[in-house]
Parts: structure tokens; C-alpha cells; sequence
């Protein structure tokens, strides 16, 4: 008997085409924001196409603001500008809370267009237990250019020196940070087409009887004054990360 597929089938030769067996690129070709890092499963992605209802902020200084843009987007039409007060230090946060759906490891990835200003830009996964709460946050520094990991009992650790981000209207940073909640350990850190190992380093684990949920964040906070903000765009939250 005969195997494989019939002449017209997904195998078949073609000339001026390439079979495309894989579903996830066809998202991507389709038009998905999800196209930098594709491991792990989403749960959850925003691209600020429909303004920022999705997220909740924290805005600390005269002048800080949080709107959505059309002067910059990675994908679509429109972004998040996320501006600090007008003096040093005058942090400007948003962040999102959701479910999760099952203990594993957990993924946040934003990407961010950043103007020629010293600053201090970080991301941040918090999971709340019920019991505990699992602090994870890594910071890039544009004054000493160094990638830091937060922990509770030393502050801000160096893992990477040397990070400069070009400072363009069009062009937009990636980094996604994957934590390991099972563990109670970071996992990784993936900074534009650069992967870091954190699966050693230790997050902040305090007491919090807060119900079970998981929350992202982004934050900026300048080194100087009258700053004019960064903007964000391309969203994605995923679980069941692989190592």
C-alpha cells in the first residue's frame, strides 16, 4: 500500500511557495504582536490598539502621566507613553493583575522606545500566594548600562555590564523577564536577541496574605529633570514558560 500524501498535499513541491506547517508562525504572518520570543502559552496580550483601560498606574511627580500615543508603536497604530514627574526620581509605573492559571513558570514581556535620557527602566512580575508574595524585577541602568536583578536582602545586583540601548523614534527594546514560582527562583531574562540565566538568583519573598493573583509592571524613573517619558508597546503574559 501506499504512504504519504497525495500530490496536491502539504508535502508537495512547489516552485514559488513554502508549505507553512507551523500555526505560530502563521499568527506572526498574520499580523500577532506575540513575534520576538514565542515560548511559552498566553494568557493574556495587549498592544494598546484599544487605549489603556487594561492597566492600572502608579504616577509620582508634577507632570506624570500615562496616555495612550500615536507618535510611536512597535505594532499597529498606537502605544503607551508613560511620562515621570518633572523632577529626579519622580517614578511612573503601570502594571496589570490577572489570574493564574496554574503554578509554572511565568513570562512578561514589553517592549519600550526610549528617548536619549538617563534613566532606570524596569520590568516586574509580583505573585501573590494567598500566603506569600514573590517579587521579581530586573532593571537596566543607562547611566552605568548595566542589566540589575532585585533581591530582598542585597537590593539590586549586577548580572550584565556593558547594555547600552539605542535612543531612536523607531526603533523599540524587548525584554521579557520568566520567573519560577514553584521554586522561588527567577528563571530568565531576555533583553532584544540576548538571553540571560537567572535560575540561581533568589527574588524578594515577604509575608502577604493578599488572595492568589499575578501581577506585571513596568516602571520608569529618571536621572534627571523634565523628562519626557518612554513609550510602550506589545504586551504579552505567558505560563508554562520552558526552562
Amino acid at each position: 500500500m501506499a504512504h504519504g500524501t497525495p500530490d496536491y498535499g502539504v508535502t508537495a513541491g512547489q516552485r514559488t511557495t513554502y508549505q507553512l506547517t507551523d500555526l505560530g508562525e502563521l499568527a506572526a504572518r498574520l499580523g500577532s504582536i506575540d513575534t520576538h520570543d514565542r515560548r511559552g502559552d498566553v494568557i493574556w496580550m495587549d498592544g494598546f490598539e484599544n487605549g489603556i483601560a487594561k492597566w492600572g498606574s502608579s504616577l509620582i511627580g508634577v507632570g506624570a502621566s500615562f496616555a495612550a500615543s500615536v507618535a510611536r508603536a512597535r505594532n499597529g497604530s498606537t502605544s503607551g507613553l508613560l511620562k515621570p514627574g518633572n523632577g529626579i526620581n519622580d517614578t511612573s509605573q503601570i502594571f496589570h493583575r490577572g489570574p493564574i492559571p496554574v503554578y509554572s513558570r511565568l513570562g512578561f514581556e514589553l517592549s519600550v522606545s526610549r528617548p536619549a535620557e538617563e534613566m532606570i527602566l524596569s520590568w516586574g512580575i509580583d505573585v501573590y500566594d494567598g500566603t506569600n508574595l514573590m517579587r521579581c524585577q530586573v532593571l537596566w541602568r543607562s547611566d552605568t548600562d548595566v542589566l540589575q536583578y532585585a533581591d530582598g536582602a542585597l537590593g539590586a545586583t549586577n548580572f550584565a555590564t556593558g547594555i547600552d540601548l539605542l535612543a531612536d523614534a523607531s526603533l523599540f527594546h524587548t525584554g521579557k523577564l520568566v520567573v519560577n514560582p514553584t521554586s522561588q527562583r527567577y528563571q530568565r531574562f531576555t533583553l532584544n536577541g540576548t538571553t540571560y540565566d537567572l535560575s540561581t538568583k533568589t527574588p524578594d519573598i515577604v509575608a502577604d496574605a493578599t488572595l492568589p493573583h499575578l501581577r506585571v509592571a513596568f516602571q520608569e524613573e529618571p536621572l534627571a529633570v523634565n523628562t519626557t517619558g518612554v513609550y510602550v508597546d506589545d504586551v504579552i503574559v505567558t505560563q508554562n514558560e520552558p526552562a
